[in-house]
């Protein structure tokens, strides 16, 4: 697992190396959990991938900007709020 913050985007990288899959496999997989986070990282303005190969493990990659300082000190200041109520 790896996390990068580089200036214009924050990507969170894991990998690992198990079993893997065929990656044509996600698009017939019932649920939501990979269409979910592809979702979510497009929602913020960020980006999602998924690799694997059968034999040679996973990768998944999410990646998103960082907050703007206004917002993120909005989000500071409602966190202090809630921990103090």
């Amino acid at each position: 697992m790896q996390l990068f913050a580089l200036g214009d985007e924050v990507t969170l990288e894991i990998a690992d190396d198990g079993h893997g899959f065929e990656p044509d496999s996600l698009a017939v997989t019932p649920g939501f959990g990979v269409r979910g986070l592809l979702e979510r990282a497009r929602g913020l303005d960020g980006w999602a991938e998924i690799s694997s190969s059968p034999g040679r493990g996973t990768t998944v990659m999410f990646s998103i900007p960082p907050l703007p300082a206004a917002r993120s000190r909005a989000v500071t200041s409602l966190e202090e709020d809630t921990d103090a109520g």
